[in-house]
């Protein structure tokens, strides 16, 4: 498999999403690279991520104890579970790898964790997996268990294969190292892509074990076999030949009884068949005397066959005329009906015209007063026109003067607010007047009290490196006299005491000079090698290390000088600053307090703007007060001018008004106060109304008329059409019963109207069956 990319969210110590894409640059093209970072920045989370995404598990859990911790109030969950690596204080997370499978496709695993309703207080929820394939773009079906398994199984690895192989957690590498032959094998061969050769190897191994159990067994047949002598097949030759000459009459015997049996075979199937057929025969002539009388009857029906023509055509005939007589019948009755009818359209007409008539007088008298009431009506509309123009325009001076009224009553609201919160920003700054000095040059003492923080701070800082460095000195001095002294020994050792010394030295027992317990040098240089050269090198090795020491020494005690000069610079600053400070605040009682605990400069900072801001209120406040009193007075003045035109546009308005109510009372004494359009309209719909009556009468009297017509002209025709069929029918009647009296036709009338109900093809079918 391949990784392509590995993707989180709120994993141990790695806050909200994270993407690292092996598929970008830089790591594209970059090989080989370290993850690295401080103790806790999320190195291992990112390969936890990994082995969570692909196996619902990680490194770290695997040597957690399996010990409950609690989750919530009345839940608990071991040390090991994976949802373990859920961020505290995170409400959900999730583990995402892309990667390439053993088939080549590419997949992406997700492995989710959430507490309920995503709150944070909320109880851990069961993990879930999500498995997709990207490159048929589609998603793996199935439980989180099957999926795991599908994970396995395209990737070729379980866990514990993946983290002994291919992630090697921290101290973990000895795992891999210390497994069975076998297991490293197996890992191998999945890592390397070669277990298809073990699988041959397991297949040729099994084939030629095979092939040789089956050549055992042939070579032991063989050797089975024995070889006949001369003589032996010589007799067996003659014996063949002998019993060849005695088959040979037997098969020429055995030729001729096969004949006679195919014979007496053939003889018997004969026999059989005769036997069957004589059975059909039997059958057939049974059946033919059970079918005479059907015979008979089909003869009478062929010999109907003469007449059937006319007997067919008379019972036409004889059909049309009584149809005609029905129609005759329901004609005569539709005439009467329709006469009934014409009475009534003649009344129903002459009714409507009588309306028409009436509806017209009617209009002709009301005329004159529809006249007089359009005139007063459109001397009305003008009044009304001067109602609403004059009410308008006394509307809009009302609203004005309203508004005027409403902003100055807002005004004078809003001028009396203003100098109430004027008063209350004055008061806020009586018994602070001490305060002034601070606020005016607030920055500068809150630099002088960073100072002396900060001065405190590197005093602090630069006492701890001192104490650092004289410890330091004191270990490089100590060192220093250990090495003098191994020097002023070498000086008075001879290579015969080193001989003897290294001829002691044993394995696993500490060397009275260095302190080591394995002594390489005394295999190297055995006793008999040791001389003055050696002695040399050693003194050599001493002196420089001598030296080294001496410059570490001399290094930690320029250090001291320069932290114990800048302890003393710092103080002489903490000290001015202090004095300074203490000079600026001295109407402040406990300043140093607060200055120790870290909230001084704060408060100050605060009180500062909340000075300055009260201030610029305060001013704005006396700046709006005169701005608002300045409209205040103009308002006032505006509002005297509009009440004298208020007054005078709400007069005219109540003239116009009382002129239109005269009006509208001469109005409703006409017409009884109807509109004149609506009088017309409803005279006019009348008249619409009647005249289509009158029209539609008329037109349902002629159609009458006109129905009554054709109903007489069809039954006069129907008269002479059913006289015609009447006597052709009695014409074709004579000449069936003349053909049925002729004695060469046994057949009576009522028979031959059954043998006419025969159709053609009952009679086709039939004869088929006989």
């Amino acid at each position: 498999m391949k990784i392509l990319a590995i993707r989180g969210k709120n994993l141990a110590s790695l806050e909200n999403e994270f993407d690292i894409d092996f598929t970008r640059e830089p790591l594209r093209s970059s090989g080989i690279f370290a993850i690295t970072g401080n103790t806790g920045a999320g190195k291992s989370t990112i390969l936890d991520a990994l082995c969570l995404a692909l196996f619902d598990n990680a490194p770290r859990l695997k040597e957690a104890e399996q010990i409950e911790i609690l989750d919530t109030e009345d839940k608990t969950i071991t040390q090991r579970d994976s949802r373990n690596i859920l961020r505290r204080g995170a409400g959900e997370g999730y583990a995402e790898v892309d990667f390439i499978a053993l088939n080549g496709d590419k997949y992406r695993s997700r492995w989710t964790v959430k507490r309920a309703r995503g709150k944070t207080d909320g109880a851990l929820q069961q993990t879930g997996i999500i498995l997709e394939n990207l490159s048929a773009s589609s998603q793996e079906q199935g439980t989180k268990t099957e999926l795991l398994k599908k994970i396995t199984e395209i990737i070729g690895l379980t866990f514990g294969q993946f983290t002994r192989a291919v992630l090697l957690a921290q101290n973990d590498f000895s795992t891999f190292l210390k497994s069975k032959q076998s297991e490293k094998a197996e890992l191998l061969e999945k890592l390397t892509g070669t277990e298809v050769y073990s699988r041959i190897s397991s297949v040729i191994y099994q084939k030629t074990s095979d092939a040789k159990n089956a050549l055992s067994l042939i070579q032991q047949r063989i050797a089975d076999v024995k070889l006949l002598s001369e003589e032996e097949l010589g007799l067996f030759l003659q014996e063949k030949e002998k019993l060849e000459s005695e088959i040979k009459p037997l098969k020429e015997w055995q030729s001729s009884i096969e004949k006679k049996q195919e014979w007496i075979k053939q003889e018997l199937i004969l026999k059989d068949e005769i036997t069957d057929a004589e059975k059909k025969l039997n059958t057939i002539l049974e059946k033919i005397q059970e079918a005479g009388s059907r015979y008979e009857y089909l003869h009478l029906i062929d010999v109907a066959q003469e007449i059937r023509d006319t007997y067919f055509s008379w019972k036409e005939k004889q059909n049309q005329s009584d149809k005609a007589l029905e129609q005759i019948t329901v004609g005569r009755k539709a005439l009467d009906e329709i006469s009934k009818q014409l009475e009534i359209a003649e009344k129903e007409l002459l009714a409507a015209k009588n309306k028409w008539e009436e509806n017209e007088q009617r209009y002709t008298s009301a005329k004159p007063e529809i006249e007089k009431a359009k005139e007063l009506d459109i001397t009305i509309l003008s009044a009304e026109k001067n109602v609403k123009e004059s009410r308008g325009e006394f509307e809009i001076q009302e609203k004005n003067k309203n508004e005027t009224e409403k902003i100055i009553t807002v005004l004078q609201d809003e001028i009396a607010g203003i100098r109430k919160k004027n008063e209350e920003r004055k008061n806020w700054f009586t018994g602070k007047e001490a305060y002034q000095p601070i606020v005016t040059r607030i920055d500068l003492l809150v630099t002088l009290l960073n100072d002396i923080q900060l001065s405190q701070k590197q005093i602090l800082q630069h006492s701890e490196i001192l104490k650092n460095s004289k410890g330091l000195l004191g270990s490089y001095l100590d060192k220093l006299k250990q090495q003098e002294a191994e020097a002023e020994r070498l000086d008075k050792l001879l290579p015969a005491e080193i001989m003897q010394l290294r001829a002691g030295l044993e394995e696993g027992k500490p060397c009275p000079v260095c302190g080591s317990t394995h002594h390489p040098l005394k295999e190297r240089f055995p006793a008999t090698d040791i001389n003055e050269k050696e002695l040399t090198r050693s003194r050599e090795a001493i002196a420089n290390a001598t030296a080294e020491t001496q410059k570490h020494i001399e290094r930690t005690q320029t250090e001291i000088t320069q932290q114990e000069t800048l302890i003393g610079n710092y103080r002489k600053q903490h000290e001015e600053t202090t004095h300074k400070a203490a000079d600026a605040f001295r109407e402040i009682p406990g300043w140093e307090k607060e200055l120790e605990k870290g909230r001084f400069q704060e408060r100050l900072t605060r009180f500062a703007e909340q000075w300055k801001k009260n201030e610029e209120q305060l001013q704005a406040g006396i700046k709006t007060v005169d701005i608002q009193q300045a409209r205040l007075e103009n308002e006032n003045i505006h509002l005297k001018q509009m009440l004298d035109t208020y007054h005078r546009k709400k007069e005219t308005w109540q003239k116009h008004v009382s002129l239109f109510g005269q009006l509208e009372k001469k109005r409703k004494l006409l017409l009884n106060g109807e509109k004149t359009e609506t009088i017309e309209i409803r005279f006019q719909k009348l008249r619409e109304e009647y005249t289509q009556k009158k029209e539609s009468k008329k037109e349902a009297k002629e159609k009458l008329d006109n129905e009554k017509a054709r109903i007489n002209g069809v039954l006069s025709q129907l008269v002479k059409d059913s006289e015609i069929y009447q006597k052709e029918a009695e014409k074709l009647l004579k000449e069936v019963k003349d053909w049925i009296e002729n004695p060469k036709h046994p057949i009576t009338f009522d028979l031959l109207t059954g043998l006419m109900s025969k159709t053609a093809t009952w009679i086709v079918e039939e004869k088929k069956y006989l």
